[in-house]
């Protein structure tokens, strides 16, 4: 391969890359796995429109960016019309259905799915369920995934079950992050370099560089990890 096709290949392959993050962008941020399924077929031929344009250097450019132009135009036209109808919503992306209602297993729907009962039970498994006597409702969504509710006796208990009031939890902050303060969180805080170095003292950590990883809660709870080996 010359330097010449060498070249074009690596610009086209920066800029697909460039244009997909983009596109992706625009359509919304999700996981494969909850991808509906006119969202998972327009990202598979997205995909295969890039990786020919990667591969035929001979095919104009634009003959793979238009096309993909075309298919994330139509899955945001679909999404907006989707959202101003229930009929299209349904056409499009389908509707939940029960495999077990009430306690009951709804066995011509799991045919109609092509839901085995070793599908149920791995899916339950995973969810520490051991029996279907467990189960009020379990229902697959639209995305494929099982949504699962538990019979009221076999729920675990909650704090409101037994009239206690827990205080309100909070997400910790990132302080150390590789041995290097994240200064951008310390405003929200209102935590100094000072306060820092005391709280390492504490727990016998030399430095910033020697720790790994810190965070603060807030209610005052600090948790470090020192650096394994030389900082």
């Amino acid at each position: 391969m010359s330097g010449d096709v060498m070249g074009i290949v690596f610009v086209r392959t920066i800029m697909i890359y460039m244009f997909l993050m983009f596109a992706l962008r625009i359509m919304g941020k999700r996981q494969l796995a909850d991808l509906q399924p006119m969202e998972l077929v327009v990202t598979l031929l997205i995909s295969d429109l890039a990786v020919i344009a990667i591969e035929d250097n001979y095919r104009p450019f634009a003959y793979s960016v238009i096309p993909i132009l075309l298919l994330i135009s139509l899955e945001l036209l679909v999404a907006h019309l989707s959202m101003k109808s229930v009929r299209l919503r349904s056409l499009f992306t389908g509707h939940p259905v029960y495999v077990i209602k009430n306690g009951v297993l709804q066995q011509n729907n799991m045919r109609r799915l092509r839901f085995t009962m070793e599908d149920l039970m791995e899916e339950l498994r995973q969810r520490q369920i051991s029996s279907l006597l467990q189960v009020q409702d379990a229902i697959m969504e639209t995305n494929g995934k099982l949504s699962v509710f538990l019979k009221p006796q076999n729920k675990p208990v909650t704090a409101a079950d037994l009239n206690l009031e827990p205080p309100p939890s909070a997400l910790p902050v990132p302080i150390i992050l590789d041995g290097k303060v994240l200064k951008e969180n310390l405003p929200g805080t209102g935590l100094d370099m000072e306060w820092i170095a005391e709280r390492l003292r504490e727990r016998n950590i030399p430095g910033v560089k020697a720790a790994f990883f810190m965070t603060v809660d807030p209610y005052g709870g600090v948790f470090v990890l020192p650096k394994e080996g030389k900082p």
